[in-house]
């Protein structure tokens, strides 16, 4: 309170505002000032730890994901927040579209299990599906098997593994390898 002028500066401050119409808008010229000041001490605190050798790359990296984490949190809270009743209207009025769409009860991409497609319907837009199990128990091959049916039915694919290489693979998916042999599964 001292640093910003005192009770008695507050308070003066205060009497020069002779309306709140534009409280609003005040309020989110501060809150992006606020940001953009956050995010240039960040930078530039990055940037220092950048230019110094003696900083982790991962720990900056690290840095930078909560930073820029921190501040599109504080940017767009706000407009991520919706009423109840409208939020169950936009689910209802998407799981409509997508039974109009959908072919044979498959309102996404269909995973080539028809099990799986009966509980799911599919794999749906902005979904993220997370595929987790033990060692050795197959899910490289259920993964390989699924981007696969979704290549079948038109989609795009882009298979990323941190533990096998593209030629391996190719060979797991295939039951081909170079001597012959069918991998064992």
């Amino acid at each position: 309170m001292d640093e910003a002028g005192g009770a008695y500066d507050i308070v003066r401050l205060s009497s020069k505002v002779t309306s709140s119409v534009h409280i609003e808008l005040h309020a989110e010229l501060i809150k992006d000032r606020y940001l953009r000041r956050g995010l240039i001490i960040g930078i530039n605190s990055l940037t220092s730890q950048s230019e110094d050798p003696t900083y982790d790359i991962e720990d900056i990296l690290n840095a930078l994901h909560l930073l820029t984490d921190r501040i599109e949190n504080e940017c767009s809270w706000t407009q991520q927040l919706r009423p109840m009743q409208q939020l169950m209207e936009e689910t209802i009025a998407e799981a409509e579209r997508r039974i109009e769409n959908g072919k044979n009860g498959v309102t996404g991409i269909p995973t080539g299990l028809a099990g799986l497609d009966r509980l799911t319907s599919g794999w749906q837009a902005c979904d993220q599906n997370i595929i987790a199990t033990r060692p050795s128990v197959g899910k490289t091959a259920i993964a390989l098997h699924l981007a696969k049916a979704a290549a079948s039915a038109g989609r795009h694919v882009v298979f990323y593994s941190i533990e096998m290489q593209g030629e391996r693979l190719s060979v797991r998916r295939t039951g081909c390898n170079h001597g012959g042999e069918t991998p064992q599964r």
